[in-house]
């Protein structure tokens, strides 16, 4: 991921269609890299950010084996302007494919979504998506995967999980669990979070999860009572500050202020209120 004084053109696009619709997306096979546009906030501080947070600071990796897509924060090139990109590195196997939950269920089950509205309670919700999940892929454990995820939507707020960004990885007709990957929305940063005229505690107050459009501690605490706790998490003050400012040096120096307190604030906040002793 160290190439430099890259030039993209919308010709090259391998990919625009993010859950977005109308995000650009490069694929470089020289490096093996995706590069997707930072054109809805700043996507790239928040996927480096929290890819860092999660590979030096968290079990993910360590107790449950899942991989993390780490990424990077790049400048390139791009209609003429300097533009910032995240890039990452293609984690598909050889003949391997990104199946979301949304496309794997409305071909197994085409009535899924009426059947979510059906239920009447959030637990029972997500275990009517679980128990499909599973019968679809014959994966074991999508619950623990699912609460791993909600857990850490709520550490870092991230607002964009819906069905599309919830996936599995198909090979020869078999399934595995996907890297932890895609967490653009994260922080309150991106185009789901707030002005930083808005105090961080009060957009944190307000912040809704999906896929069910909830708080977060009502998705990650309905999740964990169903599965139990999956995430574990240990990072200082000043952990967060020695990979955050490299970071954030990336922006503009009149921005960077705002950029590593509206980080530094969620990351602290949500780990006292829901990883440190009794937690949700």
């Amino acid at each position: 991921m160290d190439r430099r004084d890259m030039t993209l053109y919308t010709r090259d696009t391998i990919a625009a269609a993010t859950s977005k619709g109308n995000q650009e997306k490069w694929y470089d096979p020289a490096s093996g890299c995706w590069y997707k546009a930072d054109a809805f906030g700043y996507e790239a501080l928040a996927e480096a950010a929290a890819s860092t947070l999660l590979l030096r600071h968290s079990n993910i990796v360590s107790a449950h084996g899942i991989p993390v897509v780490e990424y990077a924060i790049k400048r390139a090139t791009l209609h003429g302007r300097p533009h910032i990109l995240s890039a990452s590195k293609n984690f598909l196997c050889a003949g391997e494919s990104i199946v979301t939950v949304h496309r794997l269920l409305s071909t197994a089950m085409p009535d899924y979504q009426q059947g979510l509205c059906r239920a009447r309670t959030l637990p029972g919700k997500i275990r009517l998506l679980v128990n499909a999940v599973e019968a679809a892929t014959g994966l074991d454990g999508f619950g623990q995967y699912l609460t791993l995820l909600f857990e850490l939507d709520t550490l870092i707020l991230n607002t964009d999980r819906h069905l599309n960004n919830i996936a599995v990885l198909r090979v020869n007709g078999r399934f595995r669990y996907c890297p932890i990957f895609d967490n653009g929305a994260a922080f309150l940063l991106g185009e789901n979070g707030g002005s930083f005229d808005i105090e961080t505690p009060a957009l944190i107050r307000t912040a809704e999860a999906l896929p069910f459009r909830v708080s977060f501690a009502r998705l990650a605490g309905a999740a964990r009572k169903l599965y139990g706790p999956q995430l574990k998490v240990s990072f200082t003050k000043g952990e967060i500050e020695q990979f955050l400012l490299p970071l954030a040096a990336q922006y503009p120096p009149s921005l960077q202020p705002y950029l590593t307190d509206r980080v530094k604030i969620v990351l602290l906040q949500q780990k006292k209120r829901f990883f440190e002793g009794a937690g949700l």
